[in-house]
């Protein structure tokens, strides 16, 4: 007998192929130091200030300090994360980072002329950086437990990078660590994903880093980013988190994803993954389920082009269980919410049908409502 399941769009939705309960954990920590030095104005300290700079005109680098302790288990994943300002434009180059030896430097202390050396292994580069955005680079290779670590910044650019400090308080640099993995029983095929994705805010990294540790495929439930869905958004606030995960992710696109004409930056960052541009519906086998990902922003109606398309594939389809996915979900939203569109059908078929167990996978999933 044949299974359906469907998943409509959520800020937090898992589907997993085994009932293994998840192990991974992660701990956020703030520097316990970090300021910044500059080369024409050798004797004066930033320490205080409420921001950090990379810069090569002046030559402006800067330094971080992380205390880390209480990690019990294997760190899988360990991200720095940098805010960029709200008052700078950003910069096309985010800077150099690099580890250092020197943990013992003085933050109020520090200044051009006696600033420690940026002297470890080159962690990570980033590119161009928006204002009022968060930005990561995986330090696994120096951050592996609990102890005292040290991170420098430098950039080759003229056009500086200025990132919020820990003066600044809720947008204070963080360094994020995931310890343990979430591993399914071998052979089983795993499904991991959400929607509303990506903003300025801290979400999208905190959901990333849950699924640092989770392996298989990842699907997007549209609103990939927000407000407008547009190519500066998807570079500035997916890119640097979920992008990590693209080439094994499988999208939808969203509401939030069509406010730029035809969804155009959602096909030109997801490429032919994101199915035939400006169509945005395609399927795909994942072991014994037939996965169908559907465009609810786009006709649905009985006898539109999606319509006939969805009827031949799932004819065609060989698998026992199917499953489906789109942005908005088949109910009208409350009251409260925003009135929005929604799948011009809903039948009986494609209400909450989620098998506890269909060809040895289990299928779990939390939802709330998209916005």
């Amino acid at each position: 007998m044949a299974t359906v399941a469907v998943l409509v769009a959520a800020t937090a939705t898992v589907v997993v192929a085994s009932a293994s309960p998840a192990s991974a954990a992660t701990q956020t920590f703030t520097p316990v130091a970090d300021t910044y030095v500059q080369s024409d104005a050798t004797s004066t300290n930033y320490g205080t200030a409420t921001q950090i700079v990379v810069d090569n005109s002046p030559v402006r680098r800067l330094f971080l300090r992380f205390t880390v302790s209480g990690v019990s288990g294997t760190v899988t994943a360990a991200k720095l994360r940098l805010r960029t300002i709200s008052g700078n434009d950003g910069s096309a180059n985010g800077g150099t980072f690099k580890a250092m030896s020197n943990t013992s430097w003085s933050e109020t202390g520090t200044t051009w002329a006696n600033q420690p050396a940026i002297d470890g292994a080159t962690l990570g580069t980033l590119g161009a950086v928006s204002r009022d955005g968060w930005y990561e680079i995986d330090v696994k290779a120096l951050v592996t437990g609990n102890g005292t670590f040290s991170i420098g910044g430098s950039s080759t650019n003229t056009d500086g990078a200025y990132y919020d400090s820990r003066e600044s308080g809720a947008d204070a640099p963080q360094l994020v660590l995931t310890t343990g993995t979430t591993t399914p029983p071998s052979g089983d095929p795993v499904f991991v994903g959400a929607g509303d994705i990506a903003n300025s805010g801290s979400g999208d990294s905190a959901t990333a880093a849950l699924i640092d540790s989770i392996p298989g495929t990842v699907y997007t439930l549209g609103d990939n980013v927000y407000d407008s869905g547009t190519a500066s958004e998807f570079n500035s606030y997916y890119e640097p988190t979920w992008g990590r995960f693209k080439s094994r992710t499988r999208p939808t696109p969203g509401n939030h994803d069509y406010v730029t004409s035809g969804a155009s930056a959602y096909y030109s960052y997801f490429g032919s993954v994101a199915g035939p541009s400006g169509r945005g519906y395609y399927s795909f086998d994942l072991g014994n389920w037939h996965i169908v990902s559907l465009n609810s922003n786009i006709s649905m109606s009985a006898g539109s082009t999606q319509e006939q398309w969805l009827r031949t594939d799932l004819a065609a389809s060989t698998k026992p269980c199917t499953l489906a996915y789109w942005h908005h979900p088949c109910s009208p939203p409350a009251p409260t919410t925003r009135r929005r569109r929604r799948p011009a059908r809903c039948t009986r078929r494609c209400t909450t049908t989620t098998p506890t167990s269909c060809c040895g996978a289990t299928t779990t999933s939390t939802s709330a409502s998209a916005r």
